[in-house]
């Protein structure tokens, strides 16, 4: 939760000041503020989504988190094109459309998780009536806020890198986004290693097995640090241009998106 948290917390305080930097031209200016405030809101939602989905996992309960994950990959399949494109009664909203595509899922997860908490079917009941005890709050920070310095940091990077990209051209910005994106690929395979080491530690851990979760974790990590040393290594030889033939060809950004790759 903390390292949902605090990452999260920068980037939306950030908001005004780094569309303003970003969006040089009044063009995109617009659709730049649009498209923040409606990922703003959805930040929101997926920090309190995350947080429910956290507990859960930490209560045993694997299966309702992913199926909420799973199901959500159609959803906006069809909700996305649909906001932004438009058919039939609703509008086309542009830009506008994919935020709050991204908000209306992350909102409808929080409703099915918090609901299950609120009930007690998830093997933890959510309750306001215990008060908070700053031991507790101490122990969890004192993992926490270590554990966010990681995200924090890869993704103030991005920011500021961003902004000194953002004064060259808007080319060279789009072929930087997309040379991010290809790179943020690789996270969501971490990070399907560190939900399992996530349950599995936890559980040896709680049962008092300390070396068996050791060697959990850092076999895990070996497997997760090949498998991602794997893809870069099969898509270094590639050239840099079959990466982006698809996405960029009428942008202008796939000359601008090489040098990065």
């Amino acid at each position: 939760m903390v390292s949902k948290l605090s990452p999260m917390c920068c980037v939306i305080a950030a908001i005004p000041s780094m569309s303003a930097s970003v969006a040089r031209s009044q063009a995109s200016l617009p659709d730049s503020f649009s498209t923040d405030s409606k990922t703003s809101t959805s930040s929101v939602t997926a920090l309190t989504s995350g947080t429910a989905t956290n507990v859960l996992r930490g209560a045993g309960n694997m299966r309702l988190p992913a199926l909420v994950m799973v199901g959500g990959v159609p959803m906006l399949l069809v909700l996305s094109p649909l906001l932004i494109f438009g058919f039939g009664p609703v509008p086309a909203l542009g830009i506008t459309g994919a935020g709050l595509a991204l908000t209306s899922y992350y909102l409808i997860a929080t409703v099915i998780l918090a609901a299950t908490l609120i009930r007690g079917r998830g093997g933890v009941r959510l309750s306001l009536r215990h008060s908070l005890r700053r031991d507790l709050f101490g122990e969890i920070l004192g993992v926490g806020l270590w554990s966010s310095l990681n995200t924090v940091l890869s993704n103030l990077c991005v920011v500021v890198a961003t902004f000194f990209v953002a004064r060259t051209s808007m080319e060279a910005l789009a072929g930087f986004g997309l040379g991010i994106r290809i790179e943020y690929l690789q996270i969501p395979i971490v990070f399907g290693f560190g939900t399992a080491l996530v349950a599995m530690v936890g559980m040896n851990l709680g049962a008092g097995q300390i070396q068996r979760a050791r060697r959990i974790a850092w076999t895990g990590a070996a497997v997760a640090a090949i498998t991602t040393e794997t893809v870069g290594l099969a898509a270094a030889p590639l050239p840099p241009g079959s990466y982006t033939r698809l996405r960029a060809h009428e942008t202008g950004s796939n000359p601008a998106c090489r040098p990065q790759l």
